[in-house]
This record gives structure tokens, C-alpha cells and sequence, in this order.
């Protein structure tokens, strides 16, 4: 490669280089663009020599040209070499000129304003990159297409060396503007399944609204990071986190966040088994319904559908309460039917929130399995629901599934299948392995059997995310697995490695909340005492959390699960 570059003429040399710093395929007045003075006759044979050379490639029909990966590499590096940055405000210019597509239904329709930010970076306009990226890309890809590593790529060129695991502050002159990318890119990254990153960034982001008193921005950003504690086991320090946030936004008369923190309250709440969740759940719902916000209502319908759900499984190991359980399913399918309708009417008002649809399919397909496992001589009304799926861009419904009663496992299977392929389309990490999860629930309620690989698969995600509030989930569900097993004598002695006293043993150390004092903001402004005044779970672990305030204060539903399986 190196040899060839060099044997080629200086003019040749020069286009050949300029054009690499097109990211992906360009056409003929692209580079004219670029190589403003050479004569477009000059030009156009330039790039034809180059493709005879094996240098371009070109697709005739559409008349565009491309490099391969390595040799766009090399020739990028040369061109920076002979100091040509300017190149970068010449595309920035060209790509600017382009005009905005109707309407954005997939990446290709973002490739060129994204080719522009790339040339405002390396420019080193980068509060022109980041305007142009708040303005037309945060939205599509973040809510629409759900790309949360382009997200990550495109931020984390803000930063000094291009990489935010560096170390320091946005390259932006705005604090503003810092606080925002910061919030941001700890958003991609929690999406992702990396909320181990994503954590130092918030807590970095919260000097700027603390010490400028934008109590907003504070309230947002003390959401953002209790929703990352949520799943790593810190219920505590996200539970004081929302108190916090709903306190504030009541100062600042901000519903629509406050009603935010209430909904992700509850979410806490939920997972500790309280009956306040239900409360909380219901103020976040009756603020938004009034704002008419489906999409803020497909999550809260999520959480209702969790809650049951968790309800419905304590109820099933509780003397007295098997038959409850019923109740519970039935709610958390009614619940998970509501997420989807709320997404879907989000979709038609506004635009389609991936996730959201996500959700919903996975608490629907949990939600069904569930409905089947109940005990057999509890009475319920047959089931009657329908249930859509959408095309690639959930533009249309493709088919309508109609589930009733004796049909549970084949719709449950088919949400399950249709989260996870559109998790893995997207990298959606956040709900991998819980779906992974609700696959092997499926698999072992229809023939009594546990898919090892799937359940290894699902560990292996929720280790690597450090998501431990899935990991009790995993281990309580081999567990009980295990000791189902037993009754017909197909019991393995061992499932992951573990048997089933340790599966039921690393349940409840997953489910026991792991949060430290250090895990709270420490403020700019004022004292850590006076800003989390009235707070109780800062005051808990100032002073020392006690084992079983870790206990109910944790996965608490996972916990009396374990301990009520293993007392028989």
C-alpha cells in the first residue's frame, strides 16, 4: 500500500488524500468540493486512475466511490500528516449546503449530518458540533433508532483526545453545555449496558447545576444517576436520589419532572416490595395524564406490570397467598398491554421510542408464562387481548396477534423473541438479559426443562453490566428451578456450577443493597447534611446501615423469595 501511494504523482496524491476524509461513500461533487483547484475534467480522471489503481472503489449505478476501511485509515493519517485540516472546513461546508431529509426513518437518512459533525470536530469547531448534534441528532438517534454506541462515538469526540474514559471536562465553552453532554453520553453509555461508566460522569456533571443553582437541571440529573444505581444495587442511594429530585422540582413547581421522579420512585419501591410504589406510580400517572405524555405512561404501565408481577411471585411462595398470585398475573398482563398501547399512540402523536416497545413486549411475555403458572384450581375469566407487531420502523402493523386462553406460551414467545431481536438490533443491553431470562422461564414452564446456555448467556450480560438486581433474579429462578426438578427426578446436582442452596444464597447476596455514603453527591455549594435534610436513606448510611436495613432496603421481593424457598 505504502509503495503504490508513493509511486503516484503529487496532484494524484493529493486528491487521493483529501478524499479520505469522506467517512463513508461520497460522489463526484463531494470532492469537488474538497479539490477546489483542480478542473473538474483533471478531477474526474484523477479518481478514475485511482480506481483503476485499486485505490477507489465505484458503484456505477448510483455513481459513488469508496475506500476500503485500512486504506481510508492510511490515507487519512497522511493527510493529516501534511497538516491539511482544512480539508475538514471544506466538507463541513459542503455537507452543511446538503438539504434535511422529510423525514427520518433509518441511519441512512442521518449519514450526511453526521459526516458534518465528524468535519466540525476534527475543524475543532466542537460547541458547533455539539449545537448541531443537540439540534439533529440527539433525538433520531437516541429515542427513534436507539443507537446508543453512534451516541457514544459522536459525544465522546467532545472530549480532550476524543475519549471521555480520559479523564476531564467537554471541549465546550458553555458549563451548560458540559453539564448537558456529560448527562448525555453517562445516558448512552447506562443504555448500552456500561452503567459502570456512566456513573463518573454524572457525579461529575452535578457541580455545574449545584453551584449555578439550576435546581432543573440538578433534579434531572439526580434522576439520572438513581436510575443507575437502581440496577446495580445501590436502592438506597436511589431511592434518597428521587426524594431528593421530587423535593426540588416541588420547589421550582416543575410537575412534568417531579412526576418523573415519583415514576422511577416507584420503580425503586417496587423492587423493595412496598405498597408506597403502587402511590407513587399513581401520582407520576395522574400528572401525566393530564399533560396527555404517552410516552412517560407506556413506562409507568411498565412499572404497575413489574410490580404485580414481583407481587404475584411472593404471593406464590407465601402460605395462604398461592391463590393471589392469579390476581397479580392478570394485573401485570393488563398492565404490560396498556405500555404497549401508550407506545403505540406515542408512536402515531409523536414518534416511536424503541425501548419503549422493548419493554412492553418483554413485561407482556413475562406476564403471560406467569398467567399459565398459576395454580391450577384457581378461577379466572378467559383471556381475550390482542397483540401488534410492528415493521422494521413501527411505521405499520405487519400482524396482530390475538391471544386467549390456552395460547399464553406461543404470544409469549413471540414478545420474547420480538424484544430480543430488537434489542440486539440496536445494542439495547438494558433489557438483554432480563429478556434472555424470560426465555428460559418460557422454556421450563412449557416442557420442564432449563436452557443452560440461554441462562449462562443471560449471567454472563448481567455480570458484565454489573446489573445485580438481575443477577438475583437469575440465580433465584435456577434455584427454584432446581428444586422444581427434584419432585421428578430430573434434578441436575449442579446448574451454572452452583447448586441449589448456593443459587438461593447468591440470590439474596445479589438482592441485599450495596449502597455507601460515598454514593451520594457531595455538594459544591453547601454541606452534604443541609442538602439532603429530611432525606432518611442519607441519614441511614451516614450512621451505618444494619444488615436487615440492607435487606429491606434492597431486592427485598428476590430476598423473601430465597428465604421462603429455603424455610420449605
Amino acid at each position: 500500500m505504502v509503495t503504490s501511494y508513493t509511486l503516484l504523482s503529487p496532484e494524484v496524491r493529493q486528491g487521493v488524500r483529501r478524499a479520505a476524509v469522506f467517512r463513508s461513500v461520497f460522489g463526484f461533487d463531494a470532492v469537488q468540493a474538497l479539490v477546489q483547484d483542480v478542473d473538474d475534467n483533471r478531477l474526474w480522471e484523477i479518481l478514475q486512475e485511482l480506481r483503476r489503481l485499486g485505490f477507489l472503489f465505484f458503484d456505477e449505478p448510483h455513481r459513488r466511490f469508496d475506500f476500503h476501511p485500512i486504506l481510508r485509515s492510511f490515507l487519512y493519517r497522511q493527510l493529516m500528516s501534511k497538516g491539511e485540516k482544512r480539508v475538514h472546513d471544506r466538507a463541513a461546508k459542503y455537507f452543511k449546503a446538503l438539504p434535511e431529509p422529510e423525514k427520518i426513518v433509518s441511519l441512512e437518512d442521518l449519514s450526511p449530518v453526521i459526516e458534518l459533525y465528524h468535519h466540525l470536530v476534527k475543524a475543532g469547531k466542537f460547541d458547533e458540533a455539539r449545537d448541531l448534534y443537540k439540534d439533529r441528532l440527539s433525538s433520531p438517534i437516541y429515542f427513534q433508532l436507539s443507537i446508543y454506541h453512534l451516541e457514544i462515538e459522536l459525544l465522546s469526540e467532545l472530549f480532550p483526545g476524543g475519549d471521555a474514559e480520559l479523564g476531564g471536562l467537554p471541549q465546550l465553552k458553555k458549563e451548560s453545555a458540559q453539564a448537558s453532554t456529560l448527562n448525555d453520553l453517562a445516558s448512552a453509555y447506562a443504555l448500552s449496558g456500561q452503567p459502570g461508566k456512566a456513573v463518573p460522569l454524572l457525579l461529575l456533571a452535578f457541580r455545574f447545576p449545584e453551584k449555578n443553582d439550576e435546581k432543573k437541571n440538578l433534579a434531572i440529573g439526580l434522576g439520572n444517576a438513581a436510575q443507575l444505581q437502581l440496577v446495580i444495587g445501590q436502592l438506597s442511594a436511589a431511592c434518597g436520589h428521587l426524594r431528593k429530585r421530587i423535593a426540588i422540582c416541588r420547589e421550582i413547581k416543575d410537575e412534568f419532572k417531579e412526576a418523573v421522579g415519583h415514576q422511577e420512585l416507584g420503580r425503586a419501591l417496587a423492587f423493595q416490595g412496598s405498597k408506597e410504589a403502587e402511590e407513587e406510580l399513581s401520582k407520576a400517572f395522574e400528572i401525566n395524564n393530564k399533560r396527555n405524555d404517552y410516552q412517560s405512561m407506556s413506562l409507568i404501565a411498565a412499572y404497575r406490570s413489574l410490580w404485580a408481577l414481583l407481587q404475584g411471585r411472593i404471593a406464590a411462595v407465601q402460605q395462604g397467598k398461592v391463590k393471589q398470585s392469579a390476581g397479580f398475573a392478570r394485573e401485570a398482563l393488563r398492565q404490560a398491554r396498556q405500555a404497549l398501547k401508550y407506545a403505540e399512540e406515542d408512536a402515531r402523536t409523536d414518534c416511536p421510542t424503541p425501548r419503549d416497545f422493548v419493554r412492553a413486549y418483554w413485561m407482556l411475555g413475562e406476564a403471560l408464562i406467569q398467567c399459565m403458572t398459576v395454580p391450577q384450581d384457581v378461577e379466572t375469566e378467559p383471556l381475550s387481548i390482542d397483540i401488534p407487531f410492528y415493521d422494521e420502523y413501527f411505521q405499520q402493523i405487519m400482524e396482530t396477534l390475538p391471544v386467549s386462553t390456552g395460547v399464553e406460551f406461543t404470544a409469549a414467545e413471540r414478545c420474547l423473541h420480538e424484544a430480543l431481536r430488537r434489542c440486539r438490533k440496536t445494542n439495547m443491553v438494558e433489557f438483554e438479559p432480563d429478556t434472555l431470562l424470560g426465555l428460559v422461564r418460557l422454556g421450563f414452564a412449557k416442557n420442564g426443562t432449563v436452557d443452560e446456555t440461554l441462562v449462562q448467556e443471560a449471567r454472563e450480560i448481567a455480570m458484565r453490566a454489573g446489573y445485580r438486581t438481575v443477577m438475583a433474579d437469575i440465580h433465584l429462578f435456577c434455584g427454584q428451578a432446581m428444586l422444581e426438578l427434584k419432585k421428578t427426578a430430573k434434578s441436575p446436582k449442579t446448574l451454572l456450577g452452583f447448586t441449589v442452596s448456593l443459587h438461593l444464597e447468591k440470590a439474596k447476596e445479589y438482592a441485599v443493597d450495596v449502597s455507601d455514603i460515598s454514593n451520594f453527591y457531595q455538594p459544591v455549594k453547601s454541606k452534604a447534611d443541609e442538602f439532603y435534610r429530611g432525606i432518611p436513606e442519607y441519614q441511614m448510611l451516614k450512621r451505618g446501615m444494619t444488615e436487615e436495613e440492607r435487606i429491606k432496603n434492597g431486592y427485598f421481593v428476590a430476598y423473601r423469595i430465597a428465604e421462603a424457598i429455603e424455610n420449605g
